[in-house]
């Protein structure tokens, strides 16, 4: 899509902007692109919440407020990453990417999904 322009069969509008999201290349985690990719691209580096604000995201948003409560009292799980933390306790918990045992991980995201069924208890 970034080169050609097109989405399958569908050409994209020529003010289009495309916005891609992926991992750091210093994760090691195989979001690598090719040169000629690179050089057609304004990479731009997002920080993470911190965890009052992701709260705040998601008080406007609809995660339940058992969500929220257990972020209030666990900002590491918003606020680490795999690269950035040796406390063993948050790396079983968060997001892995580069280990593949894991079946289930905390994440932002996955909040996202959670408050539908919350709301249904």
């Amino acid at each position: 899509m970034i080169n050609e322009r097109r989405f399958g069969p569908h050409k994209v509008h020529k003010n289009t902007v495309v916005i891609l999201g992926g991992n750091l290349s210093s994760m090691g985690v195989g979001d690598a692109m090719a040169a000629h990719t690179l050089n057609r691209i304004t990479k731009v580096e997002i920080r993470k919440p911190l965890a009052q604000e992701w709260c705040g995201w998601g008080f406007e948003n609809g995660i339940d407020d058992l969500i929220l409560a257990f972020i209030t009292e666990n900002p590491q799980l918003i606020e680490s990453s795999y690269t950035d933390t040796t406390d063993e306790e948050t790396l079983n918990i968060i997001c892995n990417p580069k280990k593949a045992t894991t079946i289930f991980s905390f994440s932002s995201l996955c909040t996202q999904s959670v408050k539908h069924f919350q709301r249904k208890r």
